[in-house]
């Protein structure tokens, strides 16, 4: 849950799953992170990581491929209008695992579920916090 609160939010404690330092290092460089963020990288000093079990891994990395096919809801009110996130288009679930090669049984599912509603749990909240401030 961890995991997709951290997507959800982008901030910390995470952002995303870390299987290859040296990579993601290579790519915060290429796209111009700040040398000391690299730096943190290489040397493996980087606390800003969420761990994903290996059970739950294909989950999640299915989630984190499902990044734009949320259902939205517009909502209007004196404070203005804005754009909340109502759950996953499960249309398009079986099709992304499938394209993914990833095993969409029973568990997984089950799995996917447990995200999607930290996410839209930690959504919440930060529409909560954005409304009071």
């Amino acid at each position: 849950m961890a995991a997709a609160r951290a997507w959800a939010t982008g901030r910390a404690p995470g952002q995303g799953i870390v299987t290859d330092r040296a990579g993601v290092a290579e790519d915060l460089e290429f796209f111009g992170a700040p040398p000391e963020i690299v730096a943190q990288y290489r040397e493996g000093k980087s606390h800003d990581e969420v761990e994903v079990h290996h059970d739950n891994v294909q989950a999640f990395v299915l989630f984190d491929g499902l990044g734009s096919q949320w259902r939205t809801q517009t909502i209007s009110g004196k404070g203005g209008t804005v754009m909340m996130r109502t759950g996953l288009d499960y249309g398009a679930v079986e099709m992304a695992a499938r394209v993914m090669d990833i095993d969409l049984d029973a568990e997984n599912f089950a799995r996917l579920r447990i995200l999607e509603s930290a996410a839209l749990e930690a959504w919440g909240e930060e529409m909560t916090r954005s409304l009071k401030a």
